[in-house]
């Protein structure tokens, strides 16, 4: 009985050691990818030289490199971070949901309604919230993580069943409203200024999956930060790999995700017994 417990007590402490360790690095991805997107460019400034640009303020830029930093790159590394980061943890809403691996939030057609009301806004120039549309799409983006956080631990209990869910005091049907309904404003906003990037919502959360385990409550917010990392580090490589030429980040994650779809469509055929 005490080797039991031994080995149950070195296994929790194996895992969380493993969910420390995953999270540092995560961490540290997360500031290194801001630190070169924003040196990184065009107009490349030295990473010596962020410290004088970033204490200046975006009120005080005045210099050429100032401006350039406080007005374009900041900004955009900051959408990709938080563009990532909604499209990893929407990914990992809707598996959980479905409870299934390739479940993404194009599976119900979010990411293609999405698309379609950016295109209708840029072709009738039609935008009722005028200025205030980013600020606010930056909040629901943000709350709708929060939110997605503090669901995580209920929606382990879905992996149990829907009745026995429901035997635990859960209301299941208004648990995957929520579910999706926060994916679905997470996507939705993502899409709406980055355009199509796929593979993001699907990949990262399995990535993630496979070294620490189904655990919502440690998956969504390791999917919030792998989402960060990829989508920044694509959206990096997407405006310096040619000079003088912006490509579209969705190239940059499908050479990532591609192959890890593959890989993980191959296993799941192989654990039904298809070939």
């Amino acid at each position: 009985m005490t080797s039991q417990v031994s080995t149950s007590e070195q296994v929790f402490a194996a895992r969380r050691t493993k969910r420390l360790l995953l999270f540092t690095i995560l961490i540290l991805l997360v500031l290194g990818v801001a630190v070169m997107s924003v040196s990184a460019g065009q107009f490349s400034v030295p990473v010596s030289d962020l410290g004088r640009v970033l204490s200046k303020g975006p009120l005080g830029a005045r210099l050429l490199d100032e401006t350039v930093m406080w007005r374009i790159r900041i900004p955009r590394v900051l959408l990709g971070l938080l563009v990532g980061a909604a499209l990893g943890v929407g990914g990992a809403l809707m598996q959980a949901v479905f409870a299934n691996p390739l479940a993404e939030p194009s599976v119900i057609g979010v990411t293609s309604g999405a698309g379609v009301g950016a295109a209708f806004v840029l072709v009738t120039g039609w935008n009722f919230l005028g200025g205030s549309t980013v600020p606010l799409a930056a909040f629901i983006a943000g709350l709708g993580l929060l939110v997605s956080i503090s669901m995580a631990g209920t929606l382990d209990l879905l992996a149990l069943g829907d009745r026995a869910a429901g035997h635990v005091g859960i209301d299941v049907q208004r648990l995957r409203f929520a579910a999706i309904t926060t994916a679905t404003l997470l996507t939705a906003g993502a899409v709406s200024y980055a355009g199509l990037i796929g593979f993001v919502g699907l990949v990262i959360p399995h990535i993630v999956r496979t070294i620490v385990g189904p655990a919502n409550k440690i998956l969504i917010p390791a999917s919030a930060l792998g989402g960060a990392v990829l989508v920044a580090g694509a959206d990096m490589v997407a405006r310096t790999a040619v000079n003088f030429a912006d490509l579209p980040i969705g190239i940059f994650t499908a050479l990532v995700g591609g192959p890890t779809f593959f890989i993980l469509l191959r296993r799941l055929m192989k654990r039904g017994g298809m070939r």
